[in-house]
């Protein structure tokens, strides 16, 4: 590819438990782009839209467990090298100093390992892939523009919202195509791979799993749900199409200079709050559950171990206020004056409590 690149870019998102079909999807919607005219606001002709599929599953060790490592630094190091990875692409897609391949051949020359002395290199492998798709879409000699394709379980939302600021920060599109799959179809399809994950891999990503919803975060508002347990057709590839092209004719805004101290400094105030009433309500469900243990112990069954059960109570607790200062969990609107708000609040973050209880 000789030419300089164009920068009218799409950060697409797509998430969805193992085996749910993602790859499967993203193969087909890039068959898919070449066969449609697309709107003229954003390519004028058929062959004229790059799309640059970025698996994670391609990038990550696979004797990475999930079950094991999804806390673990080794695991997140390599979670925030693909981030970079993608910061530094866009940057590469808007400018007009270089082409994607030079840009590719540079980025290669950093030699980059996850902090433990693995020698297979993140941004190597990360460079290695999207030269072979832009091999294969050679005669796609001017884009007038380019879909990242990025391919993730992200089951948490503050993983993706990682990506939303990425789209906010070089004012690019950003939308998220999330695939439902019932989980025995799921399982069925992982038990054919050559390396299966194991069931309670499942189990934990099934539970940590949070799909798009604008009414827990106003910053996703672009995306579609698409049924994974059946074959893939042409309407769900013309609805995925709709949802990129939105996103391609409404770019993330970046927030204006003059306003991002004070909305920070109203975000934290805000948060403290939260966890200040949070923890709070938490401490109650600890003093509550450790109650209910002693009251519930059967006569026939040996004492309790009330030191042993308080610790894994407060782990609860702690977490999940870890967890609400992350953003992973987003909890209803809190206002102490408004009694029906604040009963919502206090029964959602404790029926979250209790779900933590009973798993660990």
């Amino acid at each position: 590819m000789s030419s300089t690149l164009q920068d009218n870019v799409c950060l697409a998102l797509l998430s969805g438990i193992p085996a749910a079909g993602k790859t499967t999807l993203s193969n087909l919607f890039c068959e898919f782009v070449n066969t449609i005219p697309f709107d003229l606001n954003v390519c004028d002709q058929k062959g004229r839209l790059r799309v640059l599929h970025i698996v994670y599953d391609k990038l990550i060790p696979e004797d990475l467990d999930f079950a094991q490592e999804s806390n673990s630094s080794t695991w997140k190091q390599y979670r925030e090298q693909i981030h970079s990875c993608i910061d530094k692409l866009l940057d590469v897609l808007l400018s007009n100093d270089v082409t994607l391949i030079d840009a590719l051949d540079r980025m290669k020359a950093t030699e980059v390992t996850d902090g433990n002395g693995n020698v297979r290199s993140v941004k190597n492998n990360f460079c290695e892939s999207l030269t072979h798709q832009l091999s294969k879409c050679s005669s796609i000699t001017r884009p007038l523009a380019t879909v990242l394709l990025v391919d993730d379980n992200f089951f948490y939302r503050s993983m993706r919202y990682e990506y939303y600021q990425l789209a906010r920060k070089y004012s690019v599109g950003f939308c998220q195509v999330h695939i439902s799959c019932p989980i025995n179809i799921a399982i069925s399809r992982n038990a054919q791979r050559p390396n299966p994950i194991s069931l309670e891999t499942y189990g934990n990503m099934l539970q940590k799993m949070e799909e798009p919803d604008m009414t827990r975060a106003t910053w996703e508002t672009n995306y579609l749900i698409v049924d994974g347990g059946y074959e893939f057709n042409h309407l769900q590839l013309s609805q995925m199409w709709g949802t990129i092209n939105d996103a391609f004719l409404n770019p993330v805004q970046p927030v204006e200079e003059d306003d991002i101290e004070a909305k920070e400094q109203s975000r934290a105030a805000s948060l403290t709050s939260i966890l200040h009433q949070a923890d709070i309500i938490l401490r109650k469900c600890v003093s509550e559950s450790i109650k209910n243990a002693k009251s519930c112990q059967k006569p026939d069954e040996g004492a309790i171990d009330v030191k042993r059960f308080a610790a894994r109570a407060n782990l609860g607790r702690t977490t999940l206020l870890d967890r609400i200062r992350q953003g992973s969990v987003v909890l209803p609107p809190l206002d102490v004056d408004d009694d029906r708000a604040s009963n919502t609040f206090e029964s959602q973050l404790c029926r979250l409590y209790e779900e933590y209880i009973e798993i660990n």
